[in-house]
């Protein structure tokens, strides 16, 4: 895929120089669809140079601590943005160029979950130059910039934490499973502190993704909109489409 970006200007967000990608994976695999995504992003990224260093965390069980130790790493360098993309994701490099362009502080592109039948871990509300506003997000492929956390590391003092091996001052446990005494996900803990001080959370409504399980859960959230008869027309076409089909055969 061939992009052409013409840096500054009105509407044009000025392109990040240094982004950092975090990939966690326990057991150091990744999927093949996701390094070809991969691949494909960091041609992208040599023909608008700008540096990019993946940041792998390899056997860490506790994923809150690994996303938290991703972000100590970020905010002790000199990086514009931090990529969070797990092992199990594939997309398009037309959906990362979108978000790394977006001008928006927390820009997430959202796949569906592992399960069936499909279903996504937010819901579409009204889009505005193809984004939609979350309060609530898995974090699987998520984009930040360096004021999500300057505003973060200002508001909860108290989550303050020691125990990264990075630069002492960045450690903090935004992410977590717990919160306020009840068990949620470590992502959701994230949007909604940083919601509570309100950011923002904007993800690409037409970004097709596939999710790696026991087989590979493909969809576009903006699937969730069509009407449920609009479907059932679209699978009674396609029966007869294939019944016509057999007749010629």
């Amino acid at each position: 895929m061939r992009i052409t970006h013409k840096s500054g200007g009105e509407g044009k967000p000025s392109l990040p120089k240094k982004i950092l990608w975090f990939c966690p994976t326990f057991n150091g695999d990744v999927w093949i669809e996701y390094m070809l995504s991969y691949g494909h992003c960091m041609g992208l990224l040599a023909s608008l140079e700008i540096d990019c260093e993946m940041f792998p965390i390899i056997g860490d069980s506790f994923i809150e601590k690994a996303r938290n130790k991703a972000v100590a790493k970020f905010m002790s360098g000199d990086y514009d943005r931090l990529i969070m993309c797990d092992a199990d994701q594939a997309f398009k490099t037309k959906t990362f160029y979108e978000m790394l362009t977006s001008g928006h502080e927390v820009t997430v592109a959202c796949p569906p979950m592992k399960k069936s039948p499909m279903a996504f871990t937010t819901k579409t509300s009204d889009i505005k130059d193809g984004y939609f506003k979350t309060k609530q997000v898995g974090t699987g492929f998520i984009m930040f910039t360096r004021s999500v956390f300057e505003k973060m590391f200002e508001a909860y003092p108290e989550l303050r934490n020691y125990d990264y091996d990075f630069n002492d001052k960045n450690g903090y446990s935004l992410f977590e499973f717990v919160k306020n005494g009840r068990v949620t996900g470590e992502d959701l803990t994230f949007c909604n502190r940083w919601v509570d001080i309100g950011g923002e959370i904007h993800v690409r409504a037409d970004a097709p993704m596939r999710h790696k399980g026991f087989h590979a859960w493909e969809g576009n959230i903006l699937d969730q909109m069509v009407p449920d008869d609009v479907k059932k027309i679209n699978m009674e076409l396609k029966e007869i489409m294939n019944s016509m089909r057999l007749q010629l055969a």
